[in-house]
């Protein structure tokens, strides 16, 4: 079994967290640290991946200013997504070379984790390949899109679960205009506590990727 750990950062702005995430995958790159699953939370937040378009984002960039609502342009797969408050976000530095796995396999073995996370609240969630995500009833509750350097993968998922979803009218979710977005509270009617939501998706971490974990941030 390979060795894992677990970092918690709360909620943290997202340029920070993007350079503390660079950080810890130039660790792996050198086996300074082992595989890392990073969970966190970002204040509003629009982000658009390497392939994305900026015409997905429905509204002037003076809104965003107007708003303190910051926009970046990032490594990962994948168009324009959001992140904000009550979102779980997960980053996956793993070396994928020590489990053998490419990095289409990868995606599908992540999207396999949260599709048994939320069965946990009796949601019935899947795929819909070649669209990358999980979806329920044709509304996506989880967004992924990873990148890969030196055989190392970071940026990850990101999971709807108690945030609030009216800024997701803001963009053509994953490029897509007809996308419609859900999340565990509004399929539940209550909100999920995200620390035994995260206890949930490192159990199916260490299963379905067959780790030893050596320490975790939650509690």
């Amino acid at each position: 079994m390979k060795n894992f750990q677990v970092c918690d950062w709360g909620l943290l702005d997202y340029k920070i967290a993007h350079c503390k995430q660079k950080e810890l995958h130039r660790f792996r790159v050198d086996d300074l640290i082992p595989d890392t699953l990073i969970f966190v939370e970002h204040p509003t937040t629009f982000t658009i991946g390497k392939h994305g378009k900026i015409n997905n984002l429905l509204v002037d960039k003076k809104v965003l200013a107007e708003n303190n609502i910051e926009l970046y342009h990032i490594e990962r797969g994948g168009d324009i997504t959001l992140h904000n408050p009550g979102q779980l976000v997960g980053y996956v530095i793993f070396k994928l070379s020590e489990h053998k796995i490419g990095i289409k396999n990868f995606v599908y073995l992540i999207e396999k984790i949260i599709i048994e996370a939320v069965a946990k609240y009796q949601i019935v969630a899947e795929v819909k390949h070649p669209l990358v995500g999980v979806f329920v009833d044709n509304k996506k509750i989880a967004s992924l899109g990873i990148a890969v350097s030196r055989g190392v993968s970071y940026h990850g998922f990101a999971l709807n679960v108690n945030n609030d979803l009216s800024y997701f009218n803001w963009i053509n979710p994953c490029g897509i205009k007809t996308l419609e977005m859900t999340s565990i509270k509004k399929i539940l009617n209550y909100e999920v506590p995200l620390h035994e939501l995260k206890r949930i998706i490192i159990e199916r971490f260490i299963e379905n990727f067959q780790l030893n974990l050596l320490n975790s941030e939650v509690i």
